[in-house]
């Protein structure tokens, strides 16, 4: 048996080109579709309310000077955002409960008989 080493290698790159290449096409697939399914993802997850918080009382005051608003509709706007600002403050934290309020869960301390 008279079989050169480099022979036998020369043979092997013919055959290991083909897959060598077919695994690089599939690796490349694999990464295309991971970010694919990553922007699907981010697109799922993203928030559908818009970032913008509304008018502010800066906006009110500049579309007034601006001449957009009358004196009556920057009154009337101003009164309407300073009233959702102070309903806002208004309601309670997370956690607080009214003193005279009776609380929902516990255990009973007089049970009935």
């Amino acid at each position: 048996m008279d079989i050169e080493p480099f022979n036998l290698l020369a043979q092997d790159d013919q055959s290991i080109a083909r897959p060598l290449i077919w695994s690089l096409v599939l690796i490349v697939i694999i990464v295309a579709l991971f970010g694919v399914v990553m922007l699907y993802r981010k697109w799922l997850n993203a928030d559908e309310t818009s970032t913008d918080e509304g008018f502010t009382l800066s906006d009110l005051r500049r579309l007034h000077k601006s001449g957009q608003m009358t004196d009556d509709e920057f009154e009337k706007a101003k009164k309407i955002l300073i009233g959702s600002v102070k309903t806002g403050t208004d309601k309670p934290v997370l956690g607080e409960r009214d003193a005279t309020k009776r609380p929902n869960s516990g255990p009973r301390t007089n049970p009935p008989r």
